[in-house]
């Protein structure tokens, strides 16, 4: 879930790629 929290905070686009891992 951590990666999720991570996501919110970067850009849409760097969402994107954690959501891939």
């Amino acid at each position: 879930m951590e990666d999720s929290i991570v996501g919110l905070s970067l850009d849409d686009e760097e969402e994107e790629i954690i959501q891939l891992e």
